[in-house]
Order: C-alpha cells, then structure tokens, then sequence
C-alpha cells in the first residue's frame, strides 16, 4: 500500500463527509416543512402517493451517502493499518542486521593478537600459492628429466652455494678467459650465440616484478619461463614452449644440451625442478625467482642444483 493511496482516500472521505453533511443540514432545515407540504399539497391519494415515494427516495439516497462514508472510513482504516504493518517489518529487519552487525563486530573484538596474527599467516599463504603454481606444473613436467632430487643437490653443494661470488658487473665477459677464473665457480666456456642474444634482451627487464604467468611487458613482469619465452620469441624462435619443462625438451630436442654445469656457456639456459635462468658465467644466473624479487641476478645454485642446461 502506498502513501498516495492512503492519501487519495483521505481525500474521498472528506468529500464524502462533506456531501452527507450538507444533505443533513438541508434536510434538517427543510425536513418538516417538506413534509408538511407532502401531505396539505396533495390533490388526491395518488398525488399523496408520489409524493411520499419521492420522500423515500431522497431518504435511500442519504443513507447510501452514509454507507460510501462508511466504506470510506473502513478503507482508510485497514490501508493504514497495512502501512504501519509494513513500517513495522521493516524496522525489525533493520534492527536484525544492527543486531547481527553488532555480534560480528563482538567476536572480531574478543579474538586474542595470537588468533589475528594466525589470520593474517594464513592470508599471505593464500596470497603466495598462486606464485607456486607455475613451479609446480614445471616441475611435475620435469619429474622425468633431472638427475637427482633437490633436497640432495642441496645437500652435496651447500659449502660451494654459500662462497658463489655477486653478480658480475659485465655478464657479456664472464665466458671468456676460463683459465683466469676459479674451477669452483663454473664459469663454462665460451658463449652461446643465440643464447646470448636472448639474455641480452632478457637483461633489458632486469628489476621487472615477478608476475605469475607474466610472458609481456604489457603484463607488467614475468616468471621464470615467461621471460625466457619473451626473450626468444622477441628474435624470432616462436617454436619454443611456454613452461620451463618443456622448454627443457625443446632444447634437447633440438640443440646442444649437457648435465655438466663446467660446461654451461654465457647465455645458456639452466633447468632446476620447477625453475629455468640464463647462466651468465662466474657461477652466476639471471632470470625471474619468486614472488616479491624481481628479475636480476643470484647464484647458480640459488634454486637447488641444476639437473641440465643448454642452447639452440
């Protein structure tokens, strides 16, 4: 039911109310002096007849005024009550949600520091299982691949990981001068021409952000295997997969591939369970890492061990 509804009968009863009472004023001014002239004004019974009927007729006509008042006055009353019924419902609805409001503030109130900190933990791990993902589909490609698992690499090449040297200042030189460079560090020899002009693209994105499934500049960073399918793609090798373990297959399919980090040369692309980098010399890598550190520099060893490497 509506306010101009409720309105609108308002208005019809007053004229109603109105009507009735100028009938009763007239006929309680003009009532017996009609009536007297109904009866001394008659020429005969007949005429008397009429008259009388005509008396009765204004007499239904007042009493049907009465009724359409009557019916008025019922109408506003149930619309009114209908409204209020509404208006009723309305506030226990939003005296509920207050209600429930208040309760859930209540609880948010009595958790103890330890239980927030505890939400907090498990939020940020949800936030860093996306950057996970992509490690664990390459490395489920890669399960049939590597040489050996991470946890033993990690162990036989803790003493050589922990003394890997910083990130050379001038990656284009690391593959030379084998003799003047420290067995230990793996510089390999000599420089992967394609692989070379891949990293050096590679290398204009050095500080992009690691972006999960990132393979553009227009996306705003990229994974592991996203930059190395960027930079390849950039100088034309479209063939080459997206993922890092396919990448893998790609190279051993078709071009030079070893197991032997000492013979790892500048450019070339190294494979870990679940990641792929460019081998920059000194015992050093470059590419995309994880979650919260952009693409740059580490050691070789950084991800684990190495179970194979390679160009086209």
């Amino acid at each position: 039911m509506t306010k101009g509804e409720i309105e609108q009968t308002q208005i019809d009863l007053e004229q109603a109310q109105s009507v009735l009472a100028e009938n009763v004023a007239s006929e309680y001014k003009n009532g017996g002096d009609q009536i007297l002239e109904v009866i001394l004004g008659s020429s005969d019974f007949d005429d008397l007849i009429s008259r009388v009927f005509y008396i009765d007729k204004v007499s239904e006509a007042q009493a049907e005024a009465i009724e359409e008042v009557r019916t008025l006055q019922d109408q506003l009353i149930e619309q009114q009550q209908n409204e209020q019924e509404m208006i009723d419902d309305l506030q226990s609805r939003v005296d509920a949600a207050a209600e429930n409001q208040e309760s859930a503030q209540a609880l948010v109130s009595s958790l103890s520091a330890e239980v927030r900190a505890q939400l907090e933990a498990e939020a940020a791990e949800n936030a860093a299982l996306a950057a996970g993902i992509q490690s664990a589909e390459d490395a489920e490609d890669e399960n049939s691949l590597r040489g050996q698992t991470v946890e033993n690499a990690n162990d036989s090449h803790e003493e050589e990981a922990d003394d890997q040297p910083a990130a050379p200042s001038n990656p284009g030189n690391s593959g030379q001068d084998d003799e003047d460079q420290d067995s230990g560090n793996q510089s390999g020899g000599g420089t992967s021409s394609v692989g070379g002009s891949a990293l050096s693209i590679a290398l204009g994105q050095i500080g992009m952000p690691y972006v999960y499934g990132g393979e553009s500049v227009a996306e705003g960073g990229f994974d592991c295997s996203g930059l190395v399918y960027y930079a390849y793609t950039q100088l034309g090798y479209t063939s080459i997969p997206r993922t890092a373990g396919a990448q893998a297959a790609w190279v051993k399919q078709n071009g030079r591939w070893t197991t032997n980090v000492s013979e790892l040369q500048y450019g070339d692309l190294v494979f870990y369970s679940g990641h792929v980098a460019f081998y920059v010399g000194n015992g050093q890598v470059y590419g995309a890492w994880r979650q919260g550190r952009p693409a740059g520099y580490g050691g070789i060893y950084e991800c684990g061990q190495p179970y194979g490497g390679g160009n086209v």
